[in-house]
């Protein structure tokens, strides 16, 4: 909370029982590959979620997410109508999904999701409404059920991915 708009968070290893919502503008930053557990909970429970920034949204860069919520929309990481940049980090054994992009696409089309491993999800990587993410370069593998979904009218841009062991592409 004490962070200002454009800050860089820097977040060292260590395991963070945690439930966070990014609502301005920040860079956090993990270091040495710190978990950020959301503790599995019952309910749309998500580990991270970026609300309503638009391309005001920061990054979230190294760290290992985990333990989303158990209802149908409970995420590792939740993102509404913002884009950020989720870039080198490992996202899994969430309940749902380990990732859900949803939104306008004139608020999510800047979004960039690259060079992650996401696994152990239910859904790897859920994208709805008008989703317009660039998803790119990342491991999405070994989801119970989808690697990367679309539902609504998202049209995510989606190349350069190694995307095997789902029940579903």
């Amino acid at each position: 909370d004490a962070a200002d708009p454009g800050d860089e968070v820097i977040v060292e290893k260590g395991v963070y029982q945690e439930n966070i919502v990014i609502d301005k503008n920040v860079n956090v930053i993990g270091i040495d590959w710190p978990t950020i557990d959301g503790g599995a909970k019952d309910g749309d429970v998500n580990t991270i979620m970026i609300p309503y920034l638009g391309d005001m949204a920061g990054k979230i860069e190294g760290f290992i997410i985990t333990g989303g919520g158990k209802g149908g929309l409970g995420h590792g990481i939740n993102i509404w109508d913002s884009s950020p940049t989720i870039v080198n980090n490992k996202i899994t054994l969430n309940h749902h999904n380990g990732m859900g992009i949803h939104g306008r696409a004139a608020l999510t089309g800047k979004a960039e999701v690259y060079n992650n491993d996401i696994s152990e999800n239910t859904i790897g990587i859920g994208n709805g409404r008008g989703s317009e993410a660039h998803i790119y370069r990342n491991r999405i593998y070994n989801n119970r059920v989808v690697g990367v979904g679309c539902r609504g009218q998202a049209a995510p841009r989606i190349d350069e991915n190694l995307i095997y062991g789902n029940w579903l592409g």
